[in-house]
């Protein structure tokens, strides 16, 4: 069975712009290729526990993730993975909206 989580990024942001396809498989390795500080990465689990964490503004994007159950390990406040699924990307408000109409607590 699937599980779901939410990653926020800034496009074209140096620290923040994480490499997402606009839908489809993904994996760690991708998202991260080349970005500065891969310590900033943080993929939330639903529901999130340090939504604070996440961009809010309305430059920013959320990913929004299915990750197959044998590879989502919680590792305190984030989610560890290497192969998953985009379902979608959008503003912060969109992928909220999208969250709520598919009964996914929204962070």
């Amino acid at each position: 069975m699937p599980r779901y989580a939410v990653s926020s990024f800034v496009p074209d942001a140096d620290y923040w712009c994480f490499h997402w396809p606009i839908s489809g498989p993904v994996d760690r390795q991708t998202v991260l290729a080349g970005m500065p500080d891969p310590s900033l990465f943080k993929v939330h689990p639903l529901p999130s526990r340090q939504p604070a964490s996440l961009h809010f503004q309305s430059h920013a994007k959320w990913a929004v993730l299915e990750i197959q159950d044998d590879d989502y390990r919680e590792q305190g406040d984030w989610i560890e993975f290497e192969k998953g699924s985009v379902v979608f990307i959008g503003s912060p408000e969109e992928a909220s909206a999208f969250l709520h109409r598919h009964g996914l607590p929204v962070p």
